[in-house]
C-alpha cells in the first residue's frame, strides 16, 4: 500500500504492454469476447473457471446488447467505492445432484441466475453506500467473465486490472489481503437461494476457509454452480495500491495475437510465447492424471506428460491444487508458483482447465514469469512452494532457463 501503479508483470515479461493502459477498451463481438477468453485462459495457470461458461456469459451479455468496456483504475476518483467479484470453490469434477437428491437437500432447483449480482447488491446495501466500480479478483475465463458480467449488467465501472495477475487457488493469497486489506464485510449468494452476510473475521486465511466451507454447500448441488462473492469493499485510493493495472487489455490483446496466428496459417504456440513473454517449458502427451476433491475445498493432484518433438524421452510432472504451482522435468523444476505455469494444446495453443485435461491429450506447457509484486515480500512467502508444503525455494523462471530468450 501506497506505492504506486505499477504496469502489468513490470520487469518480468511485459513484452511492451504498458501502453494498453492508456484508453478505455470495448468488447463488442464474439470475436473479440473469444479473444478475452482466450487470453485469460493464458493467465488461469490451470484455473480460473471454464472458458465455456465464461463464453455464455459473454454471448450473453452481447445478445443483449450490452458491450463490455473498462476503464484504467487511475481515471476514477479516489473516493469511488469498488469491490471484487469471484466465484469460490473446487474445480474436481463430479455428477450434480439428481432430482431425488436435491429434494432431499432441500433445494428445487435455481432460484437466482446470475448470484455475483444479489451478492455485490447485498454487500451495497449492508454497506449504505453505494459501489461504483468493481475490480475482477484474478484473471480466468470464467472467474474474471463473473466480474464482467456483474460491472456492465448493474452499471458500474468495470477496472482493467485485478487484484493478482494470474488465478491463483485461495482468497487469501489475492494482493489486498497480503498487504492487510481485510474483504469483509463481504457478501457470498449462489444460485440455490443460500446468502450470507460476513461482518467480521478472525483473518483472511479463516475467511478463505469459511469461503470454501460454504462454496462445499454450493457445489455439493452441481459443480458448476457458482458460489459467488462480493468482498474487498476500497475506496480507489486504497485500491489502486494493491492492485494489477491493465490486465484485461493485455489478455485481450494475447488472444487477438493467437488467434491471428491460428487464422494465417501461423504457429500458434510461438504467438502464444511471443505474447505473453513466455517460454515452451515441456511438449508431449498426458499419461497420467490423479486428483482428488480435499477436504478443505480444493482440487489437487498431479498431471504426468511423456515428451515427444524435442523433449522425447523426458516425462514432466506438474503438481497443481487448483491452479498448476510446480512443473518438473524429470527430477528438475523447470517452473514455479508465483510464475505462470500454462499448459494448452499444441495444435491450437488453447489453455486448458485443471477440470478438463486427460489422458491421451497431446500439450505443450508454457511457462512465463508473475507479476512483479509476487516476486518479493510476503506476496511471494504466500505463493512460492514452501507455502504449500513443498521443499523448494522459489527460483525465478528465467534464471531456471538462462539460455532462453526472455521478452523484455
Amino acid at each position: 500500500p501506497g506505492c504506486p501503479i505499477r504496469d502489468p508483470f513490470e520487469g518480468s515479461g511485459d513484452n511492451g504492454m504498458s501502453k494498453l493502459r492508456a484508453t478505455t477498451h470495448s468488447v463488442t463481438t464474439m470475436d473479440d469476447a473469444e479473444a478475452l477468453i482466450l487470453g485469460l485462459g493464458m493467465f488461469a495457470t490451470g484455473g480460473g473457471g471454464l472458458a465455456e461458461r465464461g463464453r455464455n456469459y459473454m454471448r450473453a451479455l452481447l445478445g443483449d446488447g450490452l458491450a463490455v468496456s473498462w476503464t484504467p483504475i487511475d481515471r476514477l476518483p479516489l473516493t469511488t467505492l469498488t469491490c471484487s467479484v469471484y466465484g469460490m470453490g473446487s474445480i474436481a469434477p463430479h455428477p450434480p445432484m439428481s432430482p431425488d437428491e436435491m429434494r432431499a437437500f432441500g433445494v428445487e432447483g435455481e432460484r437466482v441466475s446470475r448470484p455475483w449480482l444479489r451478492a455485490v447488491d447485498q454487500l451495497e446495501g449492508h454497506l449504505g453506500e453505494r459501489i461504483g466500480a468493481v475490480i475482477p479478483f484474478e484473471l480466468g475465463p470464467s472467474n474474471t467473465l463473473v466480474a464482467v458480467d456483474a460491472a456492465i449488467r448493474s452499471e458500474r465501472t468495470l477496472v482493467d486490472g485485478d487484484y493478482i495477475g494470474r488465478a491463483l487457488p485461495k482468497m487469501s493469497q489475492a494482493l489486498p489481503a497480503i498487504h492487510q486489506l481485510d474483504p469483509w464485510p463481504l457478501a457470498i449468494c449462489d444460485p440455490w437461494g443460500n446468502a450470507l452476510v460476513m461482518t467480521d473475521c478472525a483473518s483472511p486465511a479463516a475467511a478463505e476457509r469459511i469461503g470454501k466451507m460454504v462454496s462445499k454447500v454450493t457445489k455439493a448441488v452441481d459443480v458448476g454452480a457458482s458460489c459467488s462473492h462480493a468482498a474487498f469493499p476500497l475506496p480507489v485510493e486504497a485500491a489502486s495500491a494493491v492492485i494489477v493495472p491493465g490486465t484485461l487489455s493485455r489478455a485481450l490483446e494475447v488472444g487477438r495475437r493467437i488467434r491471428a496466428a491460428r487464422s494465417s496459417g501461423g504457429d500458434p504456440i510461438a504467438a502464444a510465447t511471443e505474447a505473453v513473454g513466455g517460454v515452451v517449458l515441456f511438449t508431449g502427451v498426458v499419461t497420467q492424471r490423479e486428483w482428488q476433491d480435499s477436504a478443505d475445498g480444493y482440487m489437487e493432484g498431479t498431471t504426468l506428460v511423456e515428451g515427444s518433438q524435442t523433449f522425447n524421452g523426458a516425462t514432466a510432472r506438474i503438481w497443481f491444487l487448483n491452479e498448476h504451482h510446480v512443473c518438473w522435468v524429470g527430477d528438475d523444476p523447470v517452473a514455479m508458483s508465483p510464475d505462470i505455469i500454462t499448459v494448452v494444446s499444441t495444435e491450437g495453443a488453447e489453455p486448458m482447465s485443471n477440470a478438463e485435461i486427460e489422458e491421451g491429450m497431446e500439450v505443450s506447457v508454457l511457462g512465463l514469469p508473475a507479476p512483479a509484486a509476487y516476486r518479493a515480500g510476503p506476496a511471494l512467502a504466500a505463493t512460492e512452494p514452501r507455502h504449500y508444503g513443498l521443499d523448494l525455494d522459489f527460483t525465478p523462471i528465467e534464471k531456471l532457463h538462462p539460455h532462453l530468450r526472455w521478452s523484455r
